[in-house]
């Protein structure tokens, strides 16, 4: 089920916003991250992304391979919005297409 545009609001993160993580178990610190999926539950971040060899994305569904972090809502505190403008990765309509608002 969609979220409602008030429940959007009250989200403090965009789909393709660039942030920074900071993982809680071990301290490390990853700049220039971005958001890729929102929930009620939980906000998927892409920490790292790189495109595949042409071997590898020849029978691919998606032609870069990407490390994603699941942060639940009780660690949202963890993901810190970046303040400078930078163009995320996924910010076109077509790239978001699997990164739908649920």
């Amino acid at each position: 089920m969609p979220l409602t545009d008030k429940q959007l609001e009250s989200i403090p993160f965009n789909v393709g916003q660039i942030v920074t993580y900071k993982d809680h178990t071990n301290n490390r610190v990853v700049h220039g991250c971005y958001i890729t999926f929102i929930s009620r539950e939980y906000i998927v971040v892409c920490t790292h992304r790189s495109l595949k060899t042409p071997e590898e994305a020849e029978h691919a569904v998606s032609k870069w391979r990407e490390v994603k972090i699941l942060v639940y809502k009780d660690y949202w505190h963890t993901i810190i919005p970046e303040t400078h403008v930078q163009e995320s990765p996924i910010s076109n309509q077509q790239e978001r297409h699997h990164s739908r608002v649920t």
